[in-house]
């Protein structure tokens, strides 16, 4: 970025490494703090799977391509599969994600207070801390997109100092990133968008080199998606394709608030979100008029802008904050830089204050945040009273009932409404709210249901009903 870029002062690198240390105590302390969940199960049962298994899943699946299975994979195999260890894989790299965006903001130019800033948001913001103790891939997502657009910077810097290298190394790091999740092609893109924006004020060989390098840096993250998407579409011959994403609502002005929240935290409506919506506002001000700052925003802005617009033109929404975090980093550093848009005299009150808002809303949101679903405190009674059958209208909705009662021993099977309805064994019926259309097979066989019970639980919110059936 175009701002005044001193050298680095004495102890740069310890700060960071302190900053980094701070970030991991915000993260491993709560490894185990609640119970695996619906996604996470899913993971570590693809994870537990031989690799034949394991991609055969992930195909059928569709919801991911199999990059994270993998890499779980090859992390249990090496340690295990304590709650500890899975999310340690995660925690591990959103902790990584903050001398990551360090290193993007010197990469492109930021002041090391700006940078350090933006490293500390990282720390503490909502999305990356809560990413962090899931597994799932959004934690190496984050990580690798704020590595993509720092080698991406480099490359381009290579290009006008006359010693172009690091091609082949982005490329590969771009085909990584599009294997861990679908929305990692949005950040190539973007990434690309911003050097062809970028280019444009290095006019001749210069100019076009760095056009060549970020075309082709990006084949084959383009190549191994457009593989993998042959694969999936072969392997779902007359079957839905994208049926997994029919319960993403679509988003409003408030969707849109609600990530700004989760990217930096708020403290809620009224002047919260005001304030929130005017930080968002100068973070973008001062990247359109910055040279680095433009290819920050771009990564900042464009893939939101796409994902609302396919949300909004077409039936089938991919709003979801969690899916956005590929656009994390650079609004990270694009709100570090905002101090030093003002006079010098104001610059440190406008560090401390933007610092003392991350930590107080980070704190905050981490306290009143939703918690995961205790299956321990939901299994124990129900399987209190001996052997114990749950009924599921999904199997995707029985994983966590079956991971656990396993880890903890209790004495429960779980079947599919067809299986229960020829079994006939009293027990549970455990299904998402709004499909007990699906519960018509069991009625007509004679069983009788409960009063329904609602769960607390989230994505997808669940209900539980007593099943009972005649005597013979």
């Amino acid at each position: 970025m175009d701002l005044h870029d001193p050298p680095a002062p004495r102890g740069a690198i310890v700060a960071v490494v302190l900053l980094t240390l701070f970030a991991a105590l915000w993260r491993f302390p709560f490894l185990t703090g609640e119970n695996l969940w619906f996604d996470e199960v899913f993971s570590v049962v693809l994870a537990s799977q031989e690799l034949g298994e394991l991609l055969r899943r992930t195909i059928a699946d569709q919801t991911n391509p199999p990059g994270f299975y993998l890499l779980l994979w090859a992390w249990t195999h090496a340690g295990g599969f304590s709650e500890s260890w899975i999310r340690a894989l995660p925690a591990i790299a959103g902790t990584l994600t903050v001398p990551a965006v360090v290193a993007l903001g010197r990469t492109v130019r930021l002041p090391w207070g700006a940078a350090m800033l933006g490293g500390l948001l990282a720390a503490v913001s909502p999305l990356l801390v809560a990413m962090s103790l899931e597994a799932r891939a959004y934690a190496p997502v984050a990580l690798l997109c704020a590595l993509s657009l720092t080698l991406a910077t480099r490359l381009a810097a290579s290009r006008v100092n006359g010693h172009p290298r690091g091609r082949l190394a982005l490329g590969v790091l771009d085909a990584a990133l599009v294997m861990l999740h679908y929305f990692g092609a949005l950040a190539v893109l973007a990434r690309v968008a911003g050097a062809l924006l970028v280019s444009r004020d290095f006019p001749g060989a210069t100019g076009r080199a760095i056009r060549r390098d970020a075309v082709l840096s990006a084949l084959p993250a383009a190549l191994a998606l457009v593989a993998w998407g042959v694969i999936v579409l072969a392997a779902a011959t007359g079957e839905r394709v994208g049926g997994n994403a029919t319960w993403i609502p679509a988003p409003d002005v408030s969707a849109v608030l609600a990530f700004g929240s989760q990217v930096i935290g708020s403290w809620g409506g009224g002047w919260g979100a005001l304030s929130l919506s005017a930080l968002l506002a100068a973070a973008v001000a001062l990247g359109w008029h910055t040279r680095h700052g433009r290819w920050l925003l771009t990564a900042a802005l464009l893939p939101m802008l796409l994902v609302l617009a396919v949300s909004l033109l077409s039936p089938r929404s991919l709003w979801v904050p969690r899916y956005l975090i590929v656009a994390v980093p650079a609004w990270l550093l694009l709100i570090g830089a905002l101090p030093w848009a003002v006079p010098r005299a104001a610059r440190t009150a406008a560090m401390v204050t933007i610092a003392g808002w991350a930590i107080t809303t980070g704190l905050f949101g981490a306290l009143g945040r939703q918690p995961k679903p205790d299956w321990i405190r939901i299994i124990s009674p129900l399987a209190a009273g001996g052997p114990t059958t749950i009924c599921v209208n999904e199997a995707y909705v029985g994983l966590p009932v079956q991971y656990h009662a396993l880890k903890t021993g209790a004495a429960l099977s779980v079947l599919d409404l067809a299986q229960c309805a020829l079994v006939k064994r009293p027990g549970w019926v455990l299904m998402r709210q709004g499909t007990d259309a699906s519960l018509g097979g069991v009625r007509d066989a004679g069983a009788r249901l409960g009063p329904v019970r609602a769960l607390a639980t989230e994505l997808p919110p669940l209900v539980l009903q007593r099943l009972e059936w005649p005597a013979p």
